[in-house]
């Protein structure tokens, strides 16, 4: 069935839902603007700015598209009785906890204990019930939590990894947004490469398709962390890695990712302790605070622009700004 942007937008809902109306006309096509190479050669670096979304994160838009799906499905308009779950492994928690303390509607997320202080002081201002698990146990661990919670009926459980939303409204929107900046900027003319970083996927692959769809030789590569590859066999870990991405463990695939190997050219892998020494590099350079998953992503086009001349470009994004426990490792960093 062909999904629409109207299919996220009907008047009947958002009228409904005032707070949820008032939170998708905060949310902005950010600008697609040029970057800097880590290593001043090769091709332009142009990165989408999600960092200047609502809450500064490109998850507010999955939050908005997974919301309004459950509202505008939601039997007998009743509201009051209803309690989200969900996990998260970043950003998605805190844009979440908003929108929900916004419609008066019980939020319980399930997250790992190693989440960043500066999110659980906010989630925990916003009202939202708290389930910690072991951060030694892996991602893996928070949402298998989560799934066993959702058998108990009180919850409606949103499961992002698993919901068609999240890609569709990334192809809808930001998808959308770079090819008509892509358009607006004159340089469609030159072979292009998209890179990002992956947690479920949606916003990679909900972009790779459509930039595919415009142009089909685009190349397409997913940057992943190095402690948790896409697709690896071995567990999860509790080993720090850059912000909300990496694979599964014990061989799971993310379902947004898998639907679309058949499209990907390659995949990148930096560790954390990269990822930070990144993030000052660009502050460095550009000025711009951006998280880890951002720097990543960063790593990954300059790479692949060094590798390629000026008929080429490379797009990336840059999926949230950083967060004060982060920032503060990044300006500990003895950089020489």
């Amino acid at each position: 069935m062909l999904i629409k942007l109207e299919d996220f937008s009907s008047k009947h809902v958002l009228e409904k839902y005032p707070a949820l109306n008032e939170y998708k006309e905060n949310l902005v096509n950010t600008p697609l603007i040029e970057i800097p190479s880590k290593y001043g050669k090769g091709s332009k670096i142009y990165a989408k700015m999600e960092n200047e979304n609502h809450y500064g994160t490109v998850k507010s838009r999955t939050v908005y598209a997974i919301m309004y799906s459950t509202l505008a499905n939601l039997a007998k308009n009743n509201i009051q009785s209803l309690h989200i779950l969900e996990y998260s492994g970043g950003t998605l928690s805190v844009c979440l906890a908003h929108l929900c303390h916004d419609l008066n509607i019980e939020l319980t997320l399930v997250l790992s204990d190693n989440t960043s202080p500066s999110y659980l002081d906010k989630i925990k201002s916003l009202d939202a019930n708290i389930i910690l698990v072991p951060a030694e146990d892996g991602f893996y661990k928070v949402i298998e939590r989560a799934k066993e919670l959702s058998k108990e009926s009180k919850y409606t459980f949103l499961y992002q990894h698993n919901h068609d939303s999240n890609i569709n409204y990334h192809s809808l929107t930001t998808g959308k947004e770079i090819i008509q900046s892509l358009i607006d900027l004159d340089i469609t003319s030159k072979s292009l490469a998209w890179c990002a970083s992956i947690g479920t996927g949606g916003t990679f692959s909900g972009v790779a398709k459509v930039l595919k769809e415009q142009w089909s030789d685009t190349q397409c590569y997913t940057v992943i962390p190095s402690e948790m590859p896409y697709g690896t066999m071995s567990p999860p870990n509790g080993l720090p890695k850059y912000l909300g991405s990496g694979g599964l463990g014990y061989g799971l695939k993310q379902r947004f990712i898998e639907s679309y190997e058949n499209i990907i050219n390659g995949h990148f892998h930096y560790s954390y302790p990269e990822s930070l020494v990144a993030v000052k590099e660009i502050y460095d350079m550009t000025g711009l605070k951006v998280g880890s998953s951002s720097a990543a992503n960063w790593l990954a086009a300059s790479a692949l622009s060094s590798s390629m001349n000026d008929n080429h470009i490379v797009v990336t994004i840059f999926p949230s700004c950083t967060n004060n426990t982060e920032w503060e490792k990044v300006m500990k960093l003895n950089i020489t």
